[in-house]
């Protein structure tokens, strides 16, 4: 028997293992992998590369040998079947690896409304809206301390909603701060303040201009610092050079009395030893002449690096400046959402939850709505749900008390 045939007669006896176990193998042949999956991973030829992973928020998974692998829209055997391919092409694997792969852990759906425990579940195969409502342990019922659990919910709802909106307000006049030092703009210290600021948004104004003080002075003093060093090397460059001028003079000239000395000796007049004194003294000027112009090279190099040192200087606290922005930005908006949904809770605690309390208790009239709300490309969709329609893994439902005939998407919006 080859050993493809062996690695594929495990692969086939792995999976019929696993499906007399009670994994829904059908089931899992159908279901789409997606984010915040957790599969088991079994690779017969690796054992110690098999364990557990989790798709990540890209879609994808990552395995040694192979690196990050898509995952996400693909079932568990086609899945399996890439991981194969893979390590196929990898140096020193023989033949094709037997890969079995189960999901341990679906991601969850979400169920809120009228449950005794709304919150984020675990999805399941095959789930109903039915079976959904029972994860949750079941329908509502109320007590004579839900009305307590209102004021508690409307209580926190109303805190959370106070601290973000003065978290809220720090962080525009953080992006105000950025934007003006991204700008250069020396007006933002002292100007007026735009319009009518309470006590809280003078204070964060105020902080905030004193940081921008403070930054601007400290880069400034650093690129007046390098400035300085840049001159000093620049100065120093420029006297050494006229050194090396004046030093080739005083070598043209000793040069010059070393040829008429040379002459006179020709002539019987002066003594050789002169010769030996004008050479060696010329020898000594063109070593001075030499150290200079490697002095002048140091120098110049220090001006080099001075200027690229404040061209990073600069460069970089722009774009730490621009990463700051971009993130208090992001900040903001999540905060602002966070807000939307604190005032959301609020109303809910304070009218939804007590008027649905009342009916619910006094109006025998009213029956149970579903509403499955899901995701989908380019936005999401609100679906009048039953009892027995499928719930896929992502979905919310809502669960809500209705009049005869209501349509339940309404209700929501």
């Amino acid at each position: 028997m080859s050993a493809c045939t062996r690695t594929r007669l495990l692969s086939m006896t792995a999976a019929a293992l696993l499906c007399t176990a009670g994994m829904a193998c059908a089931d899992e042949e159908a279901y789409l992998l997606g984010t915040q999956d957790r599969l088991k991973i079994d690779i017969y030829e690796f054992p110690n590369f098999s364990g557990e992973v989790t798709v990540d928020s890209s879609g994808n998974i990552s395995l040694p040998l192979v690196g990050a692998v898509p995952a996400a829209g693909r079932s568990t055997t086609a899945l399996a079947e890439e991981l194969e391919d893979r390590l196929t092409k990898v140096d020193d694997v023989v033949g094709r690896p037997s890969i079995a792969i189960q999901v341990v852990e679906y991601r969850p759906f979400y169920i809120n409304g009228n449950v005794e425990r709304p919150g984020a579940y675990p999805y399941q195969p095959k789930l109903t809206v039915l079976k959904a409502v029972s994860i949750a342990g079941g329908m509502y019922r109320p007590n004579d301390a839900s009305l307590v659990r209102f004021g508690r919910d409307a209580v926190t709802a109303e805190g959370s909603r106070t601290v973000l909106e003065v978290e809220e307000k720090q962080q525009r006049f953080r992006i105000e701060r950025l934007r003006a030092e991204l700008a250069h703009d020396a007006s933002y210290v002292g100007s007026p303040e735009p319009g009518k600021l309470d006590d809280l948004g003078r204070s964060f104004r105020q902080q905030e201009q004193k940081i921008f003080s403070a930054r601007k002075q400290l880069i400034a003093g650093q690129v007046d610092a390098l400035t300085k060093l840049r001159d000093v090397f620049g100065a120093e460059v420029t006297s050494l050079r006229e050194r090396v001028r004046l030093k080739r003079s005083e070598v043209q000239t000793v040069t010059n009395d070393l040829l008429r000395t040379r002459k006179l000796v020709d002539k019987g007049v002066a003594p050789v030893a002169r010769v030996s004194e004008f050479e060696r003294l010329a020898s000594d000027l063109r070593g001075e002449e030499e150290e200079l112009a490697t002095q002048i090279l140091r120098a110049e190099q220090g001006v080099t690096q001075t200027e690229q040192s404040l061209r990073v200087l600069v460069d970089g606290r722009e774009q730490e400046v621009v990463e700051e922005l971009h993130e208090a930005e992001a900040a903001f908006r999540q905060t602002q959402e966070k807000i939307k949904t604190a005032k959301d809770l609020f109303y809910e605690a304070t009218v939804v939850g007590p008027v649905a309390y009342a009916q619910m208790i006094g109006d025998g009239e009213r029956v149970v709505g579903y509403l499955i709300v899901r995701g989908e490309e380019g936005g999401t969709r609100r679906i009048n749900a039953q009892e027995d329609d499928e719930v896929k893994p992502g979905d919310v439902v809502e669960v809500v008390l209705k009049g005869r005939g209501t349509d339940v998407s309404t209700l929501s919006d």
